[in-house]
């Protein structure tokens, strides 16, 4: 029997890849699961060689580790720079939450020393005004 070490896809298994998209859904919260779901189906309507469960399925085997906060960020990034239109589909996608999740703590380090961070806020008192 062969498993992948991986994702743990033995082949010579019949999959439900329903049940298994189901159950990786339910790890995330509601806002991230909301988005995968809406990114999901808008890829899948975008671009043909992606409507399939299967490709969705190894799409959030991929993503498994990955915190909510940086899929949320990608997925809003993936939308803002409009790649759907531009035929490109879950391995997009999942390049640019995997690569931000190796560089962000860097990009976060070089964004502050560009911009800066804000003022801290500071309370006037009475006496003061």
């Amino acid at each position: 029997m062969n498993k992948c070490p991986c994702c743990g896809f033995q082949p010579d298994k019949k999959y439900n890849f329903t049940n298994k998209i189901r159950e990786l859904l339910l790890k995330r919260n509601n806002v991230t699961r909301k988005l995968l779901t809406n990114i999901s189906l808008k890829i899948q309507t975008k671009v043909p060689s992606e409507n399939s469960q299967h490709k969705y399925f190894y799409f959030l085997q991929g993503i498994n580790n990955i915190s909510d906060d940086i899929v949320s960020w990608s997925i809003n990034r993936f939308i803002i720079d409009n790649h759907m239109n531009n035929t490109r589909g879950f391995a997009y996608l999942r390049s640019i939450i995997l690569n931000e999740h190796k560089n962000r703590d860097i990009r976060l380090k070089n964004e502050y020393a560009r911009v800066g961070r804000s003022p801290s806020i500071k309370k006037i008192g009475e006496e003061d005004a």
